[in-house]
């Protein structure tokens, strides 16, 4: 019969089979093809509400960050432009999250850690059954399932710059109804100081339910699962940064006229799961999903005049660039300079939905009991939409504040994009003797539409494409497997300019070889790949400094080359009275165009670029080092993260490098008794300065020196 226990067991999208040398992720190499798993009791151990910090454990992940908390990070997988994770699939148990993952992808927002109970990366092969970006890869954030046990859990921290967290865990069944609900909170005044001393903090709040009631029908044991959430966000965030000589007196100022810069949100899902089993070999799982997100940010744009770019002169504030700097900071009074100077304040105000249905059925031996297989058919249909409403307000510098002018609000975009995408995949993964073989596929078509009321023009593009793939994996002996996979890869874009776009396309190959000793307390794996783009295309949005008039169009930029290597070895060592668990990251990853053309696209940089420039904001070199100290009821373990350097566009002509940067992190719990931990950890324990991004306007920060302490109680 199909048991409740089973049933959890099948909702995993991926069923992965791990180890672990305490806190570090080992992965069973029996398992040919999987997702890297950052686990329940890793997630916990870290404690953070940062998802950055946490997916650097996973080779050939990098971010971008933002805002140096994790409000809106940039996810970059395999040599992808982080920007706004936009070539990045993000799911929520299995499921596209995205405010509009096909019609706008590059969208601000990312599941809350304190909803989320583990992680899943997956990277090239492992991605391809997912749309609609995953050249590079994708991440699925899981959140807590129903277990057997009643359980109520309260945990609460709180640290420098007056950050509080808190949780509130519920697990318990009531009548035949098992609930989880989860309400987490947190906020911060802000590491950034603004030179008048406002607001630079913000506060997050999420609150997640799930229902879920089995039912016997027909003789089968049916699960369904009713999930229900709820998010917002009140946060003083600005894309201005600083120049190069201020960002090295003072890091962490920010200048007066971006104090009026806020974002707010509200994020709202409901999921309707079921599932059930078929004979005693397949299991069918269904999901229907509704989410609405509105979002409105208030912030710095640039000068009425505008030709004067807040890039350009940030980047070079002296001469005729100087009065309209001193603006900036809040010294000279725009007045002074004349209506030219006054500010522009955009507000970009946009409402989002995504919703669909998917299916999945999974099938055990379908072709022979003698042959073990595991197939794993999908389909997917899916329609998502945005509205645009931009506007402008004009403010002058007055006294180092911003004062409205007597301009009436400007309308800079009324417009509507959606699109309605059929996609399905297959997988067969089954084992002959040593060998598992792993043949793969996803057919997409997706139809775009845009009308722009301003301008009074429609557009629209439809398209298909065929997504092979297979990889191979032999078993050499018991602790040793080679893999390989080849597949194609494609990003099904919007629409540009004319309505037309070559869609982004890649061949990626990659090999890997993996030892893990007998006893499973030691593992090391190296990986090669290789993503040859027949067309790399990008997006224009305001993070990467595009104008107005460009935003959200798409660009094509020729032929790409991505390769690199993945590393990581992990073991437990005995050390006097000590368990000391250590694993190793390392990533090299080289991405470079492969085609010469002039560059219009200010995520490359406007000017020629040339066969063999480098693609913006991806790392040369990753490393991760975790090492763990740990007796009895105590823990702790000190996490040493590396980026190499990057550099903030492709054009040669005033591309800046990124300088690379290397951090501490410590944490530490204490098990007072079975119910009750103790915690405290630091977020970059040397007060490391570094250049968190360029991009698209100065130089930003990332987090200074954080510490923070907290406490975990089962009730």
């Amino acid at each position: 019969m199909f048991s409740q226990e089973a049933a959890q067991e099948a909702t995993d999208t991926t069923k992965l089979s791990t180890l672990e040398i305490s806190d570090v992720l080992v992965d069973d190499i029996d398992n040919g093809f999987s997702a890297k798993k950052i686990s329940k009791s890793r997630l916990k151990n870290i404690s953070t509400t940062d998802v950055a910090r946490a997916l650097k454990e996973s080779p050939g992940v990098y971010i971008r960050e933002e805002d140096g908390v994790g409000l809106r990070p940039n996810i970059g997988l395999r040599g992808t432009n982080p920007d706004r994770s936009k070539k990045v699939v993000i799911m929520e148990d299995g499921v596209l999250i995205g405010p509009a993952p096909y019609a706008a992808p590059a969208a601000y927002y990312t599941p809350s850690m304190l909803t989320t109970e583990s992680l899943e990366v997956f990277k090239g092969f492992t991605a391809l059954p997912f749309g609609p970006n995953s050249i590079g890869g994708a991440v699925n954030y899981k959140t807590p399932d129903y277990i057997a046990e009643d359980k109520t859990t309260a945990d609460v921290s709180y640290g420098s710059y007056n950050t509080g967290v808190l949780k509130l865990g519920l697990n318990k069944k009531v009548s035949d109804y098992g609930v989880v609900l989860i309400y987490g909170r947190s906020q911060s005044d802000g590491f950034k100081e603004l030179d008048n001393g406002k607001n630079t903090g913000f506060e997050q709040n999420h609150v997640l339910l799930k229902v879920q009631r089995p039912y016997e029908i027909a003789g089968h044991t049916h699960l369904f699962e009713l999930r229900l959430g709820y998010g917002n966000e009140d946060s003083h965030e600005t894309y201005l940064g600083l120049t190069e000589n201020d960002f090295l007196a003072k890091p962490y100022r920010r200048y007066n006229s971006s104090e009026l810069d806020q974002m707010k949100w509200t994020h709202k899902k409901i999921q309707l799961e079921h599932l059930t089993e078929v004979g005693t070999s397949a299991n069918i799982k269904t999901t229907a999903y509704h989410h609405e997100f509105e979002r409105t940010w208030y912030r710095l744009d640039g000068f009425r005049d505008s030709t004067k770019v807040i890039r350009d002169i940030l980047k070079d504030p002296t001469g005729t660039n100087q009065s309209f700097y001193e603006v900036l900071s809040g010294v000279e009074d725009s007045a002074n300079l004349g209506a030219n100077a006054d500010l522009l304040m955009a507000n970009n105000d946009r409402v989002y939905f995504s919703q669909g249905l998917q299916s999945q059925v999974e099938l055990n031996n379908l072709w022979s009991n003698e042959v073990p297989s595991k197939t794993v058919l999908k389909a997917l249909i899916h329609r998502d939409q945005i509205t645009r409403k931009h506007d402008a307000d004009y403010y002058s510098m007055t006294g180092g504040s911003m004062i409205r002018t007597g301009d009436t609000r400007v309308a800079t975009a009324r417009n509507e994009e959606s699109a309605t995408a059929l996609s399905l995949s297959a997988q067969d993964e089954s084992r002959f003797g040593k060998y598992t073989l792993l043949p793969q596929f996803r057919y997409e078509t997706v139809t775009f539409n845009f009308d722009d009321e301003l301008n009074s023009r429609s557009k629209k593009r439809s398209d298909s494409v065929f997504i092979p793939g297979l990889g191979l994996a032999y078993q050499i002996n018991e602790a040793l497997m080679s893999r390989f996979a080849v597949n194609k890869a494609a990003t099904l874009s919007g629409l540009d300019s004319l309505g037309k776009e070559s869609r982004e396309e890649s061949l990626n190959k990659e090999i890997s070889l993996a030892w893990q000793s007998k006893v499973r307390q030691e593992q090391f794996e190296i990986l090669y790949f290789h993503n040859d783009y027949d067309n790399i295309t990008g997006t224009c949005t305001a993070s990467t400094g595009c104008s107005a008039l460009q935003l959200d169009q798409q660009y094509d930029g020729g032929k790409a080359v991505i390769q690199g290597i993945e590393a990581r070895a992990s073991k437990g060592f005995q050390w006097l009275q000590f368990w000391m668990p250590v694993q190793l990251n390392y990533t090299i990853i080289d991405g470079h165009f492969a085609d010469t053309f002039v560059s219009s696209n200010a995520e490359w940089g406007t000017g020629q670029v040339n066969s063999g420039d480098p693609l913006p904001y991806v790392p040369q070199t990753l490393f991760t080092a975790i090492v763990g100290l740990e007796k009895g009821r105590f823990k702790q373990s000190f996490i040493i993260n590396h980026l190499g350097k990057m550099y903030d566009q492709s054009v040669e002509a005033g591309r800046i490098e990124v300088p690379s940067y290397g951090l501490v992190d410590y944490t530490a719990q204490y098990q007072v008794k079975q119910n009750l931990s103790v915690r405290f950890k630091i977020d970059n324990i040397f007060n490391k300065t570094y250049t968190a991004s360029l991009k698209p306007f100065g130089y930003r920060p990332g987090k200074p020196f954080t510490a923070t302490a907290g406490l975990t109680y089962d009730f």
